[in-house]
């Protein structure tokens, strides 16, 4: 159930991130950001979450030691989770070359979104996850 609540509360966590970013840096979030990228990030960032989770069932069942279960998930995975969020990153952050001021903030938000996703399901995700296993 923890693990869960973290996975779904971390989405949630790296869109207020990228909301803070957006005050801080005086730039105005439309009414059309807030509605879209949370569902958006929510479904990726689920993924990324599921895909963690099966991975690590995958680990042949003598590796009792926590520490090796997720490193050797983390081996499997971690590099197309880097890609997948790296490509995801870069097509949010090229939509900000458009003339349209309020697609350039859902570009900008959705990009340090997911950014700030993939920091948080490396480091608060992972650690829920090993403390559970």
């Amino acid at each position: 159930f923890t693990v869960s609540v973290v996975g779904v509360g971390i989405i949630f966590t790296a869109f207020f991130a990228a909301c803070g970013t957006m005050f801080f840096s005086n730039m105005e979030i439309t009414a059309f950001t807030t509605e879209v990228i949370p569902y958006l990030i929510l479904t990726l960032g689920l993924d990324n979450v599921f895909i963690i989770c099966n991975a690590e069932k995958q680990i042949p069942s003598y590796v009792h030691k926590v520490e090796t279960r997720i490193a050797l998930t983390m081996k499997e995975v971690g590099p197309p989770i880097f890609i997948s969020s790296v490509s995801q990153v870069a097509a949010f952050f090229v939509g900000i070359a458009t003339d349209v001021p309020a697609l350039r903030n859902v570009c900008i938000v959705g990009g340090l979104a997911l950014f700030y996703l993939f920091i948080f399901q490396m480091t608060i995700f992972l650690g829920v996850f090993t403390y559970d296993l």
